[in-house]
């Protein structure tokens, strides 16, 4: 503990009173000092393949506007799903960069050339800008899935600056809505879940972040990248259904679960039966939310494809991370 001389009395050396300091979550592991998160996007694994999600806001300076950050391009080696976090400007140019070069190229070396063109994108527009280290905007981050023409399998990737890496988790989040989007996706992580499933459990958490996070915001936005080669098209969907339903269900939970430390049965029986009732309620708005809205349920019908194992994603090739 860091002690101070107390120059009124310099014989005794006192202890300095601890300061309360503010709470703080865990950290992304690969967090920068010198990279200004913003914005929140996330990718699950699924029974079908992987779904990429992300919210609409983007901000630059003082100003915010509401914009896509997510989409997908083909190439010869199949079709590939990108969402960002970060820096508006460079991660598009960077996409369109990768976008241009994956098309003459081989499809055995895609992800490779994927790889390797990311990270010239980042040193040029990143690493070699005179503000680089003093301006916290200047950083981004990618989502990547890629269905492999020759596999006939789709895989998940994530930027670390100007290194892509693969992705085995079900669960993957960056931008500045990473700790609360963990937090509220991580029970899930182990579970063998239909993509139907994935939605609800994706447009859940973007409610809560959008909600609880500053700097994310907007509608949110999703794009499916299936096993078999079929890939939806940019879908937004409104969430307004889901954060009203969300709400009064975490407080119909919580209430059940606050019942339990209670020695005596009624109070528990009570909450018990307002979960029930409250869950009804809940399953029978979203149904009526869901089909009163046909982009949701277009959506829901392709998500009914043969259920197909995800693969484990390629590695791109070892080389030096040195910056």
């Amino acid at each position: 503990m860091p002690v101070l001389d107390n120059p009124i009395l310099p014989c005794i050396r006192c202890p300095m009173p601890p300061v309360p300091q503010p709470i703080k979550q865990k950290r992304y592991p690969w967090s920068f000092s010198t990279e200004k998160r913003m914005t929140i996007a996330a990718g699950f694994w699924h029974r079908n393949g992987v779904l990429l999600c992300s919210d609409s806001q983007q901000e630059g300076g003082s100003t915010k506007i509401y914009g896509p950050k997510i989409g997908f391009f083909e190439c010869p080696g199949g079709k590939i799903g990108i969402a960002f976090a970060g820096n508006v400007r460079l991660a598009l140019s960077a996409i369109d960069h990768c976008s241009s070069r994956l098309k003459s190229v081989p499809p055995s070396d895609t992800v490779a050339e994927l790889d390797a063109e990311l990270e010239t994108c980042y040193r040029r527009a990143v690493f070699s800008h005179p503000l680089y280290g003093k301006d916290e905007a200047l950083g981004y981050s990618l989502l990547i899935s890629f269905w492999d023409r020759g596999r006939q399998a789709s895989s998940m990737f994530v930027t670390q600056e100007h290194t892509m890496s693969a992705c085995y988790d079900r669960f993957q989040a960056i931008g500045i809505g990473f700790e609360l989007a963990n937090v509220l996706a991580r029970p899930f992580a182990f579970d063998e879940m239909e993509e139907e499933e994935v939605l609800a459990l994706a447009a859940y958490v973007l409610a809560q972040v959008k909600e609880n996070v500053p700097g994310c915001g907007g509608i949110s936005q999703f794009i499916a990248m299936r096993n078999d080669g079929a890939v939806s098209p940019r879908l937004s969907i409104v969430t307004e259904q889901i954060e009203d339903i969300a709400a009064r269900y975490d407080k119909a939970a919580h209430r059940l679960l606050f019942s339990m430390i209670g020695s005596g049965d009624m109070a528990f029986n009570e909450a018990m039966l307002e979960f029930g009732n409250t869950a009804r309620d809940l399953k029978d708005a979203w149904r009526k939310a869901r089909d009163s809205n046909p982009e949701v349920s277009r959506y829901l019908l392709l998500t009914k494809d043969v259920p197909s194992r995800p693969q484990p994603s390629p590695e791109p090739p070892a080389r030096s991370d040195e910056s």
